[in-house]
């Protein structure tokens, strides 16, 4: 039985990257957000560009896309090993739905066609205001506007899970990490037993 290709999205701080070691401890080989790296290159060639919440950011977005292309046709090659994605295209269209609306039917195109091929099973780490300003570590806007921005994310990412009636399971991360190793453990016992 071929194990699920697994998705995280959630916003900053919810807990993507703990995640991702849980899911390497049940056999998964992840793969990091590369929009994260991609905008911490780019910030150390230029500190005072601005590709979170900045303007014109069409260019970014659609490298960001071209990168995850290339890395599914890896996952789609190497399947000897189930896979987990920080992000992936979801994720990507959120945030390029709140920087670059001119290109969102573009990037929803290939959203769906790779969903198409890969059929992932989402995980959506949410977490309360509360949560996010305790863990917020960015330091390029106040805490309060990256929370609208971030928040803004996660009902993007819902609404498109919703119209296009994707398999995806909520994991409320406010709490501790034995709660999220479990939470996330049953759900991915539960996409393998009805994969």
């Amino acid at each position: 039985m071929q194990r699920p290709f697994l998705v995280l999205n959630g916003m900053h701080g919810s807990g993507k990257t703990t995640a991702q070691i849980f899911l390497s401890d049940l056999g998964y080989l992840t793969h990091a957000e590369i929009g994260w790296a991609y905008r911490q290159h780019l910030l150390q060639q230029h500190p005072e560009q601005d590709t979170l919440l900045g303007e014109n950011l069409a260019w970014y977005d659609r490298a960001i896309f071209e990168m995850e292309v290339a890395r599914d046709a890896f996952i789609e090659s190497f399947t000897a090993l189930p896979h987990c994605c920080e992000t992936w295209h979801l994720g990507n269209l959120g945030y390029a739905a709140q920087r670059s609306p001119q290109i969102v039917a573009e990037l929803e195109a290939i959203f769906l066609a790779q969903t198409a091929r890969l059929a992932p099973v989402f995980i959506l780490l949410a977490i309360e205001r509360e949560t996010f300003l305790e863990r917020c570590t960015l330091q390029t806007a106040p805490p309060e506007r990256l929370y609208a921005f971030y928040k803004g994310l996660h009902d993007i990412m819902v609404a498109y899970l919703e119209r296009y009636a994707l398999p995806y399971a909520v994991v409320n991360n406010d709490h501790s990490l034995a709660e999220l190793r479990q939470a996330v453990t049953d759900i991915v016992l539960g996409a393998e037993r009805s994969g």
